[in-house]
């Protein structure tokens, strides 16, 4: 997360990546320079850096692979239902759940330096959840026992580490079929607002660099990328 934020366990070397915990953050943030929303500490704040020996172009759709080491990890905790919507974030029961927020630093041929930053609701206290303008929900609104946050943190860092090791060897092809399946908004009718631009369809999927693809009302089949978009169920 933010370089400011308080960290509480810092792991030197875990094959070429770094991780960070903190218990809170000055200046969380989220996509499209959206701020985070965090209780300090109650929740999993948590960033993993990844060095890749190959350029930027060749990470395309690792947001999209960091979504499925989430929800791989959330379930061997035991959340049953967590899925995911294009292109960063985790959902239950509709409400935004985790958010990831990824940053390159990388030369055109490489490497490239990656920082994933993960946000988990576990426990949002009222004053703080009021700052919040999406649905949202938090662990401890639906399990029925305490959060052990260390165990989940344990978890989350190991299935991110896989991915990032996995998507080292195999690129984003490795993980394309999971998130498809794993994705809340498949095949259903949406509204995407790109800009100024406001556009009606249905969802056909994800092409081989985790672009979404939208079947617009008119029949024209566009396909859009991270950081381009606002996605929403249309009504």
């Amino acid at each position: 997360m933010d370089s400011t934020n308080q960290q509480l366990l810092r792991t030197p070397d875990l094959s070429s990546g770094r991780v960070c915990l903190a218990e809170a953050q000055s200046a969380g943030r989220g996509r499209r320079g959206r701020g985070w929303v965090a209780t300090p500490c109650h929740n999993i704040l948590l960033s993993m850096n990844w060095r890749f020996e190959t350029g930027p172009a060749s990470l395309a759709g690792l947001s999209l692979a960091a979504g499925v080491a989430v929800v791989r990890a959330l379930e061997d905790f035991g959340v049953q239902g967590a899925g995911l919507k294009w292109p960063n974030d985790i959902l239950r029961d509709g409400r935004k759940l985790a958010g990831l927020l990824i940053d390159v630093r990388a030369e055109t041929g490489g490497p490239s330096v990656v920082v994933l930053g993960l946000g988990l609701n576990v426990y949002l206290a009222p004053a703080d959840a009021a700052h919040i303008d999406q649905p949202w929900t938090a662990l401890r609104d639906f399990l029925p026992a305490p959060v052990d946050r260390n165990r989940l943190a344990a978890l989350l860092i190991v299935h991110v580490h896989e991915m990032f090791r996995v998507f080292e060897r195999d690129g984003f092809a490795a993980f394309r079929a999971e998130w498809e399946r794993r994705h809340l908004y498949a095949g259903k009718p949406v509204r995407l607002q790109s800009g100024h631009e406001d556009l009606f369809g249905t969802v056909e999927g994800i092409d081989t660099q985790g672009g979404l693809r939208v079947r617009a009302v008119g029949g024209e089949l566009r396909t859009f990328h991270s950081g381009d978009v606002s996605l929403r169920a249309a009504h």
